[in-house]
């Protein structure tokens, strides 16, 4: 990976808000590394719904290909 990409992603990685960022950023870390897919789609809907973990569960973008997969739903509302 070139220093470009290094750079933005430690420069977005800073911008991650909110009281719960450390644990955000451990979540963006682990899906970054390529190896948690389950954590690369809670990063993305975290991304996508502004770092507000209970807004999630009230996505309105049911066209989202990551909808049906959604995190922190809990008892199959996902689907």
């Amino acid at each position: 990976m070139n220093n470009k990409v290094c750079r933005q992603r430690r420069e977005y990685r800073a911008t991650i808000p909110g009281a719960d960022k450390a644990t955000y950023r451990k979540k963006y870390d682990k899906a970054m590394s390529g190896r948690d897919p389950k954590a690369a789609i809670a990063a993305k809907c975290l991304d996508c719904m502004h770092w507000q973990r209970m807004r999630i569960r009230e996505c309105p973008i049911v066209c989202c290909p990551l909808w049906p997969y959604r995190p922190f739903v809990g008892n199959g509302e996902a689907a």
